[in-house]
């Protein structure tokens, strides 16, 4: 019998059963070792190692320069808090997030290509850039938004091209020194505008234009004076919805022309019946779905304002609460929960997360719960849900916990205009896969049909968004053979349509 033990998490020993020391492995990665326990196969000379650094390693003491490493690729250092997440072209980015009491880093997080790397955004001019919070994509840069250091302006790879502080912008740094501005959100109109969010400003809602102008925005209203802001939204009609806390929501109209704001209007929506009728004052996210209504989550659940465009309206009834049955009772739509974050999926789906109770998957229109994932029945770390971002192309959903960070492969895509190239996966499908075999690149809406080779239907949905799922069976839900299958896609039109195939391999 022989054991492996840990030594200061220096090395690796290799006792016998009288505790004499046989062998020590001393390294075995690139960046040394940092071994947390360790595992001897009974099979062969093989150890595999938990590490701090590499995630797992395979090693053996007679040849530790030769230890194989395998791990999840995943943010890096294990444990890094992420409570923000965006989705821009085909990646997902994750940032820390914080307050002016916490200096988090790393600053940024990236996944593409199925890998995940993680940068910091420090440079000798840029020292102090923490608690980055909010990443916005223009042509070739990106602009990124922390409340310590500013705003960093970068390439496409993140690397730093330009600092916004309070030496070439009206930001201010609220303790001399200390370098905290307080930005807790940005984003960009259609004309790459951008607007952030300023707390305890006196304008707290600022415009980088495009010619690089600064305008600053301030408001007659007692709530509004130095308030403590969060996130902003610029909606599809070019409004701002901006939150401020312990308040409500900030409605900003500049007219499609925010350099001039003689004619802008704004409006504070509040718990009031008479004033935005949200369901409560502590708005924690909002979110744009596909038909353009907001979806605003509170710390009593959702309020929706499903006309926009009518705010300014004295018509306008503020927003409205979906009613839904639970257990043979009316309520509110999550009316005893505390939302925390809402993403939209391609086939306008609801993904709601909430402070306790997890994450959920409601349909289009919030009437119907489609899923529902705790910590309990699924692999989310805790059910305390912080962000959520949809990879546009996979449908892949990415969900940031307080404990850490998973994904869900979701079975609806954002859709395309047209059809052209389709695609299937997995294909071919191996004999022991039982899983859903997604047919994507569709436009919304999509008619699938699966036929064998001699036109005999098989099986038959309709895409959410731009992806369908199909199991794997026939209508009589069994199995299929193993061949050839076809699949025949149409727009919800008829207009377009295409044919891909699908062949299952035999045993």
């Amino acid at each position: 019998m022989t054991l492996c033990s840990l030594q200061n998490a220096t090395s690796i020993n290799l006792y016998d059963a009288s505790l004499t020391l046989l062998q020590t492995i001393f390294t075995y990665g690139p960046k040394g070792m940092d071994p947390a326990t360790s595992l001897k196969s009974k099979f062969s000379e093989k150890i595999i190692v938990a590490d701090f650094t590499h995630g797992g390693v395979e090693v053996s003491f007679t040849n530790q320069y030769s230890g194989t490493i395998f791990n999840r690729s995943s943010p890096f250092p294990v444990g890094t808090n992420i409570s923000s997440l965006k989705a821009i072209d085909n990646s997902i980015y994750a940032l820390p997030g914080g307050n002016e009491y916490t200096y988090l880093r790393p600053n940024i997080h990236k996944y593409e290509n199925s890998q995940w790397s993680s940068k910091e955004l420090v440079n000798e001019e840029l020292t102090t850039f923490v608690n980055g919070n909010e990443i916005v994509s223009f042509a070739d840069q990106f602009f990124i938004s922390s409340d310590r250091g500013g705003i960093a302006v970068t390439d496409k790879d993140l690397n730093i091209l330009n600092i916004i502080d309070d030496a070439n912008s009206p930001l201010v740094d609220f303790q001399e020194g200390y370098r905290y501005f307080g930005i807790s959100g940005l984003d960009k109109d259609n004309d790459n505008n951008l607007y952030l969010s300023h707390t305890k400003s006196n304008t707290p809602l600022k415009i980088l234009l495009e010619s690089g102008e600064w305008i600053e925005i301030s408001f007659n209203d007692e709530n509004l004076k130095e308030p403590k802001c969060a996130d902003l939204l610029v909606h599809s009609s070019g409004m701002i919805f901006q939150i401020i806390i312990d308040v409500g929501v900030l409605v900003y109209d500049p007219k499609g022309t925010p350099s001039d704001v003689a004619d802008d209007e704004y409006l504070l929506l509040t718990s009031s019946p008479t004033a935005g009728n949200l369901p409560s004052s502590q708005v924690s996210c909002i979110a744009e779905d596909l038909d353009g209504e907001i979806w605003i989550g509170t710390n009593e659940g959702i309020g929706i304002i499903y006309t926009p465009e009518n705010i300014f309206d004295q018509s306008f009834e503020g927003a409205q609460q979906v009613v839904v049955n639970q257990d043979g009772y009316n309520g509110y739509l999550f009316g005893t929960e505390t939302i925390e974050a809402i993403a939209i999926d391609g086939a306008n789906r609801k993904w709601v997360g909430t402070f306790n109770s997890g994450l959920f998957l409601i349909s289009e229109d919030g009437l119907n719960q489609i899923h529902s994932f705790t910590s309990e029945n699924s692999p989310l770390f805790d059910n305390k849900v912080q962000d959520i971002a949809i990879h546009p192309k996979t449908g892949e959903v990415f969900v940031a916990t307080e404990s850490g960070l998973v994904s869900y492969r979701s079975d609806a895509t954002s859709s395309k205009n047209t059809l052209d190239d389709i695609k299937v996966f997995p294909n071919p499908v191996k004999p022991n896969y039982s899983g859903p075999i997604a047919i994507s690149n569709l436009s919304s809406g999509s008619q699938v049909r699966i036929t064998d080779v001699n036109g005999s239907l098989i099986f038959e949905t309709e895409s959410l968004g731009g992806q369908a799922t199909w199991g794997g069976t026939n209508l009589n839900g069994q199995k299929v053979q193993p061949g050839v299958y076809l699949v025949h896609v149409a727009t919800s039109a008829a207009d377009q349509g295409v044919t891909g195939k699908i062949l299952f391999l035999k045993q």
